[in-house]
């Protein structure tokens, strides 16, 4: 297998080498990855662990890779949803130089004290766990647990018929604000109604959208006005983006005013992809919003992009959060549609 990490195709040249680096390192994480959990997880996840790699510039060791799978198997319960969701935990957990053996308890306490909270067990809790433990700090689990659960309520007030389980990471990453929950919740749904009359359609893409936008000092008319700009402009590239995967939108809008750069790097990215045998016909928009996800990294850690609104925030440690619980519920989404597909068959 070539190695696309040193390798640069001269067929593809991106305006930062920075950011052709990360994708390389998420093809070949992605390539090494696929053969040896093939029968373990989907194609899905196996793309989000690459992903996690390429977020921390690693290439994954893959008999350190296997023996965290056996622990993250042995230290959680059969009947835990915890013990689906360990490959793209245990790529984290490697990715971010952390040992499995250790950090599985905090994670595991993660999950137990957002049940605590009132939060259901769902294969959606995991990745509200994983969320939990990457942005909160140690001994504050539980309070931090409350608050998101006091914004998940206000959420399913607001909106009873799209609000579920797919949205408890998100209530958990609001809470990392560490803002009221007024607040945050006046603001998520005055941009939620400035998007609907903008013409993006209603539904839990939408919400989630909306709730990415936070982390963006701009005014909820400003964020509009760029998400819209930013889908017409992928619609001019012949880049359809579904409700479900509002998530591309919103990581290019917090790229700022560099968004409609961000755009291009996003197509470039994905043209990367497809050429380095990483791509599947059939889910474009996936792939689309794992390049807009590369993207908004990169741009998150770019020291001299003063206008970015990750950086003008602080919150590019969030980021991890927030492309890991968009790409995990997106990957949980088509993973129970390819099973429903192949029952009725």
């Amino acid at each position: 297998m070539y190695n696309s990490y040193v390798i640069i195709e001269a067929g593809c040249v991106f305006m930062d080498s920075a950011l052709q680096h990360d994708v390389a390192l998420f093809c070949d994480s992605f390539l090494q990855l696929k053969r040896p959990l093939m029968w373990k997880t989907t194609s899905y996840y196996t793309k989000l662990c690459a992903l996690a790699y390429a977020l921390e510039g690693r290439r994954p060791n893959m008999e350190e890779f296997l023996e965290a799978l056996k622990v993250l198997k042995k230290k959680t319960g059969f009947f835990s949803y915890l013990r689906s969701a360990r490959p793209y935990i245990a790529a984290f957990l490697l990715a971010g130089g952390k040992s499995p053996e250790t950090e599985i308890e905090k994670i595991s306490h993660c999950y137990s004290v957002l049940k605590a909270a009132g939060f259901r067990s769902s294969t959606y809790l995991p990745i509200a766990a994983h969320t939990l433990y990457t942005t909160t700090a140690q001994g504050s689990e539980e309070a931090k647990a409350q608050a998101a659960h006091a914004i998940y309520r206000e959420m399913k007030h607001n909106h009873p018929f799209l609000t579920s389980s797919d949205d408890y990471a998100s209530a958990v990453i609001l809470a990392s604000t560490d803002q009221p929950v007024d607040k945050i919740m006046a603001e998520v749904e005055n941009t939620y109604s400035l998007l609907r009359r903008s013409g993006f359609h209603i539904g839990n893409g939408l919400q989630f959208l909306s709730q990415m936008l936070i982390f963006d000092p701009a005014s909820p008319e400003e964020k509009a006005v760029r998400c819209t700009f930013i889908k017409e402009k992928l619609r001019e590239n012949k880049n359809r983006v579904s409700s479900m995967f509002y998530g591309t939108i919103g990581f290019l809008a917090l790229t700022g005013d560099h968004w409609e750069n961000a755009v291009h790097k996003t197509l470039e990215t994905l043209d990367y992809i497809k050429e380095h045998r990483c791509y599947r016909w059939g889910e474009r928009e996936f792939h689309l919003l794992l390049s807009a996800a590369l993207v908004c990294n990169h741009y998150s850690k770019v020291k001299d992009q003063s206008n970015s609104s990750l950086l003008r925030l602080g919150v590019g440690a969030t980021i991890e959060a927030i492309i890991a619980a968009q790409t995990a519920a997106c990957c949980a989404a088509a993973a129970a549609g390819a099973s429903a597909s192949a029952s009725s068959k």
